[in-house]
C-alpha cells in the first residue's frame, strides 16, 4: 500500500461526536498544525531577538506559510499511518487531499515569490529547498527512487525534518535580511538543532503504532520507547553542555539559561508521559505549545535587557 492510499472507506472512519464550539476549534488547529506554525513565528521572533538581529517583515508571514504548507501536504500523503494514529482528523484529509495537494505547492511558490522580491537570491535558494525536502518527507518525489519518502528511511526521517525547519527558522531569514553568521549564531543553531530533534522523535514515540503499519523505521520502532527516551536524555545532556560551553565563551548571550528550561521541559515529558502515553496526542500538542511559550519568552526577556 502507497502512502496516498488508505485500506477502509469513509464509512469506516470512528463517527463524529458533537463537541462544544472550542474544541472543535481546537482540534482543527491541531489536526491543521496550526500550533506548530504559531511555534514557528514565536521561533523567529524569538531567534532574533536572541541575537539581536533583523529579521524583515515579510519573513513573519513567510516562514509560519511555507512550515503550514509542508504540514499540510503532509497530512495529504500520510492517510495510511495517520488512520491509525489520528483517524477523527484523518477522514478530513481523506476528502480534502485533492485541494491541498494543488494549494499547498502554490501558496509555497507564493511565498518563495515573495521572498525573491528582495534580499539575496541566496535566501530565496535556501526557502525552494526546504519546501521541496518538507513536500520529499512524506511524498513519493526523490529523484532515482521511486516510491520512496524520506520518512521511510531511518534517521533520515527526523534529521530532515528538524534539519529544514532550523534552517527555516534560523538560517534563511538572517540571510535574507543580509546578516553575517557569526560562531555564536551558529552555535546557538546547533543547540536548536538538537531540541527539535529530540521533539521528533518524541513525536515518533506518540506515532509509533501507525508507523510500524506503514513500514517506516524510527528511533522508537528499532529500539523500543524505553531505550528511545534515553536517548533523547542523551541529547539533552549534549544541548546542556553546549548552551554552558557556549555560556563560558560569550558566544551565547545570558538569555539562553531558558534552553536549559526547555531540555528539562522535554526530559519531564519524555520521563512522565510520552513513553507511557504513546496514543494521546494531545501530550507532545502540548509540548510544542509549552515551546513556544518558552521561546516568547526568551524573545521578551533579550528584548528588555537590551532596552535596558
Amino acid at each position: 500500500m502507497t502512502s496516498s492510499s488508505y485500506s477502509k472507506p469513509l464509512n469506516e472512519f470512528p463517527s463524529r461526536q458533537t463537541k462544544p464550539l472550542a474544541h472543535t476549534i481546537l482540534d482543527a488547529i491541531f489536526a491543521c498544525r496550526l500550533h506548530v506554525s504559531v511555534f514557528t513565528l514565536a521561533a523567529v521572533w524569538g531567534w532574533s531577538r536572541m541575537f539581536s538581529t533583523t529579521v524583515l517583515a515579510e519573513d513573519y508571514l513567510i516562514a509560519p506559510l511555507i512550515i503550514t504548507c509542508i504540514y499540510l501536504w503532509n497530512r495529504a500523503w500520510d492517510l495510511q499511518e495517520d488512520q491509525i494514529n489520528c483517524p477523527q482528523s484523518t477522514q478530513h484529509f481523506v476528502r480534502l487531499r485533492g485541494p491541498i495537494l494543488i494549494l499547498a505547492p502554490l501558496v509555497g511558490i507564493g511565498g518563495i515569490a515573495l521572498a525573491s522580491s528582495r534580499g539575496p537570491v541566496l535566501a530565496a535558494i535556501i526557502l525552494t529547498i526546504v519546501l521541496l525536502v518538507g513536500f520529499a518527507y512524506s511524498a513519493p518525489m526523490l529523484p532515482g527512487l521511486p516510491g520512496k519518502r524520506l520518512k521511510e528511511f531511518y534517521l533520515i526521517k527526523n534529521l530532515t525534518s528538524a534539519l529544514g525547519w532550523i534552517v527555516l527558522v534560523t538560517l534563511y531569514p538572517a540571510l535574507h535580511a543580509g546578516i553575517a553568521l557569526q560562531a555564536g549564531f551558529l552555535l546557538g543553531a546547533a543547540i536548536l538543532f538538537i531540541g527539535v530533534w529530540s521533539v521528533e522523535i518524541i513525536w515518533d514515540i506518540r506515532d509509533l503504532e501507525g508507523d510500524q503499519q506503514a513500514g517506516v523505521a524510527t528511533l522508537p520502532n528499532i529500539l523500543g520507547p524505553a531505550k528511545t527516551a534515553y536517548w533523547i536524555g542523551a541529547l539533552s545532556l549534549i544541548s546542556t553542555a553546549m548552551v554552558l560551553i557556549g555560556l563560558k565563551l560569550d558566544l551565547l548571550a545570558p538569555v539562553w539559561f531558558l534552553a536549559l528550561s526547555n531540555n528539562i521541559l522535554v526530559t519531564c515529558w519524555v520521563s512522565l508521559g510520552a513513553v507511557r502515553l504513546q496514543r494521546r496526542r494531545l501530550w507532545s500538542h502540548g509540548l510544542v505549545v509549552a515551546q513556544t511559550g518558552l521561546f516568547a519568552a526568551a524573545g521578551i526577556l533579550a528584548f528588555w535587557i537590551n532596552a535596558f
